[in-house]
């Protein structure tokens, strides 16, 4: 548990402090006079991830190159790569990888650097893990969340149509039953539901409740995204008819021959 009194942490070091306060000339004085590079908060957050998380690239060079343990991990099993994907520093999270960050490296929970960086959005760094490091576009969590769903989720476009010309499975389903389209819809992320349907996300999917994404977002009172449900079954209907009546007309061609 981390210490405090009032609006003081106890539990940091004079480096981690240095980080904090993006102070990279004590952050040097600091290493020179021995400080423990490594060395975390309670919950073992280490000045390199903290330095990830604030996208200071100037502080995680000089950490890295001056031995910074970089595949640590924190109390959840979060990795200094996870907290630079999830920010989306290309160049943080390059340097991390060309020093032997483990791209497929996952928390405690399952999660790992690609559902991070899809979830925060960079499509600049998802190109850099799957196309130069191989990154599985189909890699789940324990509760079999991909990618996608991430992406869907938090309304990336760029990311989810990237991540689906790179294999990703649009009709995957979590340990819940949700797929990235039920993802989209919950979060009320109504031009992602729009875009996952028009690219063939199915729309007649239950979760494990039985209800379809139409169902829910019924339920939960989004207007907008009910209208997207509906708008969809008469594009559905009309196209059935239509393809109905060219068959007749086919018929009637064949029966007059």
């Amino acid at each position: 548990m981390e210490q405090k009194r009032g609006n003081i942490r106890w539990d940091l070091t004079p480096l981690y402090s240095a980080v904090l306060h993006a102070n990279l000339d004590l952050c040097r004085a600091l290493i020179d006079r021995g400080a423990n590079i490594d060395l975390g908060t309670d919950s073992a957050v280490t000045p390199l991830m903290i330095a990830c998380d604030r996208s200071q690239t100037k502080i995680v060079t000089f950490l890295v190159e001056n031995g910074a343990n970089i595949n640590l991990q924190t109390g959840d099993g979060a990795t200094a790569l996870m907290y630079a994907s999830y920010k989306g520093n290309v160049d943080i999270v390059r340097l991390l990888l060309s020093h032997g960050a483990n791209v497929e490296q996952t928390d405690y929970t399952g999660h790992f650097p690609l559902v991070a960086v899809a979830k925060g959005g960079s499509l600049e760094v998802c190109r850099l893990l799957v196309d130069e490091w191989a990154a599985d576009v189909n890699q789940q969590t324990d509760e079999y969340v991909d990618s996608l769903m991430g992406a869907a989720g938090r309304g990336h476009l760029a990311v989810v149509d990237f991540l689906i010309e790179h294999g990703a499975d649009l009709q995957h389903a979590d340990v819940e039953g949700y797929n990235a389209l039920m993802w989209a819809m919950e979060k009320g992320r109504t031009e992602m539901a729009r875009h996952l349907i028009a690219i063939g996300a199915g729309i007649h999917h239950r979760n494990i409740d039985g209800k379809s994404a139409r169902e829910m977002a019924e339920e939960s009172g989004n207007a907008e995204m009910v209208d997207i449900f509906r708008a969809t079954a008469t594009d559905i209907g009309r196209h059935a008819k239509g393809t109905d009546g060219q068959q007749n007309d086919q018929q009637q061609q064949q029966q007059q021959m």
